[in-house]
């Protein structure tokens, strides 16, 4: 053998001594040899460069135990387009068993609701690569994938020719069913696609190669708001440019029924510019558009379409908190990992504490006066002082930012953490305890 990466040894046929399972160093199979004889009992197919691990286990197939196996490439793929994370096969033969996939690059948007209006809960998860990758509809309860959106096979026109960055979920017609809004990225080009939550087909597409409203702009951020007062939600953008075609940071309005631009702000910054994100503030009288940028915020009104007030101070993220007990909070992030609460009615400083280490993201509890935040080793609950409720102990979140979706489920809540390798479903209790179960 030229190259080993990984050797086990295992009564794979319940009979005698042990058999070697070997996992090739480089573009091989993962063999099974008889110890005795040292002859090829079997193959089994990996596809990719390399093995990570190999290992037993007993399933109810085989007589003695059958074999697992982790690739250490990131080329080989499964059936499903993702990449192969995990393979039991049967020892006696070399059929698949199961397969634990990943996407390959990570989880970059998820979502939770009905979006099908069956009665049961949909996670909806959508690939973190820079370039366009799958969307996928995956059972709560059972992890079954229902839906994973079509192969674009390069064709730039194509709706899923987008690399997803943000996901909603929406009531924009008459049907029962929910709309789906996938915003993204596509090329140099913000894009924005809306799929009917029962049959996925596309209803409305947002910027292609013959219209580009949003050309050589990348989105950064995106909120949901009724900005006509039609009864259905629009979207806002925050978008910075990323090519020399464009410059500055602006905020946009599109209908999510017609796909028209709404609104669009004045250029702030100059060249290129970068954005940190976009929260809307009900307010008295009309709501507010806040842009996150690095040096502060800039609210703009919806009817009045003009720069209500500004806020300045250096700044990683910012959200908005309607369920402070002294009213609504804007909570903003420094760069070293300090915490600072605005009344959002007056934007004094409430209080400050430390995090300690710099967010992979920050989300307020649906209904209740606390903060998730995701960091590189955790999702820890968090009151509006700062104080940790409960943490998980397992590392869950991506390298840069970690999408993290909550949605309430009875006297709980589901909450949906994308990760560089895939995602995990933990439910937080009316407790405050975390419980595991990894999808």
């Amino acid at each position: 053998m030229f190259d080993i990466d990984a050797v086990a040894v295992a009564n794979l046929d319940g009979v005698g001594a042990d058999e070697i399972i070997e996992g090739d160093g480089q573009w091989g199979s993962v063999k099974i040899i008889d110890s005795q004889t040292r002859t090829l009992r079997n193959s089994i197919p990996n596809g990719s460069y390399g093995i990570a691990a190999v290992g037993s286990i007993r399933t109810a197939t085989s007589q003695g135990r059958d074999v697992v196996f982790a690739p250490s490439g990131t080329s080989g793929t499964s059936g499903t387009g993702a990449r192969l994370s995990l393979r039991v096969a049967q020892s006696a033969n070399g059929q698949t068993l199961f397969e634990l996939n990943s996407e390959p690059g990570g989880i970059g948007a998820t979502s939770i609701g009905d979006i099908d209006a069956d009665g049961q809960v949909e996670l909806i998860i959508a690939n973190g690569s820079s370039q366009p990758g799958p969307i996928r509809i995956v059972d709560r309860d059972s992890g079954v994938e229902e839906w994973v959106s079509p192969q674009n096979a390069g064709n730039a026109n194509s709706p899923f020719y987008i690399a997803p960055k943000f996901l909603f979920q929406t009531q924009l017609d008459a049907d029962p069913a929910q709309e789906l809004v996938v915003v993204g990225t596509s090329t140099y080009d913000g894009r924005i696609v809306v799929l009917d939550g029962q049959s996925r087909k596309v209803q409305l597409q947002i910027g292609d190669f013959t219209s580009r409203p949003l050309g050589s702009r990348e989105i950064v951020g995106a909120a949901l708001l009724d900005y006509n007062s039609d009864g259905f939600k629009d979207i806002a953008l925050i978008t910075q440019p990323n090519s020399t075609g464009e410059n500055g940071i602006r905020v946009h309005v599109f209908s999510l029924g017609t796909g028209l631009p709404l609104w669009e702000s004045i250029r702030m910054g100059q060249g290129f510019a970068t954005a940190r994100g976009i929260f809307v503030q009900p307010s008295d009288g009309q709501d507010l558009l806040v842009a996150a940028l690095p040096d502060g915020l800039r609210a703009f009104g919806a009817q009045s379409q003009l720069l209500e007030w500004t806020y300045t101070e250096q700044i990683q993220k910012a959200l908005y908190q309607p369920n402070a007990p002294g009213g609504a909070e804007i909570v903003l992030e420094r760069a070293d990992g300090t915490m600072i609460h605005l009344d959002a009615a007056t934007r004094g400083v409430r209080r400050s504490y430390q995090l300690g280490e710099l967010s992979r993201a920050i989300v307020a509890l649906p209904g209740a006066p606390y903060l998730l935040v995701a960091t590189a080793n955790a999702l820890t609950l968090r009151t509006l002082q700062g104080q940790a409720i409960s943490s998980t102990n397992d590392t869950l979140t991506s390298q840069s930012l970690s999408p993290i979706a909550i949605a309430p489920a009875g006297r709980s809540f589901d909450v949906l953490t994308g990760m560089g390798f895939g995602y995990a479903l933990h439910k937080l209790s009316s407790d405050d305890i975390f419980a595991d179960s990894f999808e």
